[in-house]
């Protein structure tokens, strides 16, 4: 009744370059200063610069039981370190920021499939199959900064999931007269946008994704359809700063 019955262990390092064109030297580039042409520097060497990491290991079984159930279950963990960031510095530098290798990154989650073969003869096949993934993001350390802005109000936040809503606290609408109403500092309800405090809303990753699908073959007349889904994650309407 074993058809297939495989377990699997890997583990392996990869890196990342995507680094940039000559981020690592210093360059100068020409402009106009008080009206006056000339050179000036426009990046700040950095030559300890390198690639990022990727540590993975990946566990998983691969299975088939009376020619008829087949799938794959798969657990992995990954850690990304040496992370390519651009870190603030101080601004007497002349520059707000510069590419750097900090931080690091753990990912770990797991993968399974599933199908079935319903109905299998001469003229008749049906299947069935259903996929799904649970997948956990932390931000191990993002060196000695609080945070890192992703930009569309996306912040990675130390100790935290990977990506952040970081929003206006807001609280509805004023029923009487439509007013949006938002939380201040000490947790009252204001109509006044500037006094509106700013915190953590949840993350757009989802916390699981998948799908299902099933295919029909009658006499050589296929029929297919797919499905898919994710769960978990919030959604932003930039428009209200509403969170969902």
């Amino acid at each position: 009744w074993v058809n297939q019955l495989k377990l699997r262990y890997s583990y392996g390092v990869n890196g990342n370059n995507n680094i940039g064109a000559y981020l690592a030297y210093a360059l100068y580039g020409s402009g106009t200063y008080n009206g006056v042409n000339g050179s000036a520097p426009i990046n700040l060497p950095n030559p300890d610069l390198t690639w990022e990491t990727n540590l993975a290991h990946n566990v998983g079984i691969d299975f088939r039981f009376w020619d008829r159930f087949s799938g794959s279950l798969e657990y992995y963990h990954r850690t990304t370190e040496d992370m390519l960031l651009a870190t603030r510095i101080p601004l007497t530098t002349g520059f707000s920021s510069m590419t750097k290798n900090v931080g690091s990154l753990l990912n770990q989650g797991v993968e399974a499939q599933f199908d079935v073969d319903i109905i299998n003869n001469n003229d008749l096949q049906w299947t069935f199959g259903i996929n799904f993934s649970f997948n956990k993001s932390k931000v191990i350390n993002i060196g000695d900064q609080d945070y890192l802005s992703l930009g569309s109000g996306i912040r990675a936040v130390q100790g935290e999931q990977l990506m952040q809503f970081y929003l206006y606290d807001y609280a509805g609408v004023n029923p009487v007269n439509g007013e949006a109403l938002w939380y201040n500092e000490e947790g009252a309800i204001t109509n006044s946008f500037d006094e509106a405090r700013r915190v953590y809303k949840g993350s757009p990753e989802p916390i699981a994704t998948g799908g299902f699908n099933t295919a029909l073959n009658w006499n050589g007349i296929d029929f297919s359809a797919s499905f898919e889904y994710k769960i978990g994650n919030y959604l932003l309407y930039p428009d209200h700063q509403l969170i969902w």
